[in-house]
């Protein structure tokens, strides 16, 4: 299988105040390849039901994966919402579109 989708993988830069909230939305991000995959019907009605929406699933390499949950893909920010092993050498991401807008998240590195 084809990794041929570029995705960004953001972290905060900034840790979060005291009251737990983040402390801006300044981020640091790599590229990345990754498989864009549709989402399942059963992921989405289970999502559904916790009111989450799962709008994509990427499929990434272990390695390449450090726990990150914001990604970027073709402009648009994601929140990984679940992140899970599918085979030994790869993980799924479902996300759902980000909740924080994109100009005022900080500089991608």
């Amino acid at each position: 299988m084809q990794f041929s989708d570029e995705i960004y993988l953001l972290k905060s830069t900034q840790a979060p105040t005291d009251a737990g909230h983040p402390a801006g939305e300044s981020t640091r991000g790599r590229a990345v390849w990754a498989n864009k995959k549709s989402v399942g019907m059963s992921e989405y009605y289970k999502a559904d039901a916790n009111g989450k929406k799962i709008t994509a699933v990427f499929e990434v390499h272990t390695e390449d994966y450090e726990g990150e949950m914001l990604l970027e893909y073709n402009g648009q920010l994601f929140d990984v919402e679940r992140s899970y092993g599918t085979k030994p050498s790869t993980v799924e991401l479902s996300c759902t579109n980000a909740k924080r807008d994109k100009a005022n998240r900080g500089p991608v590195a």
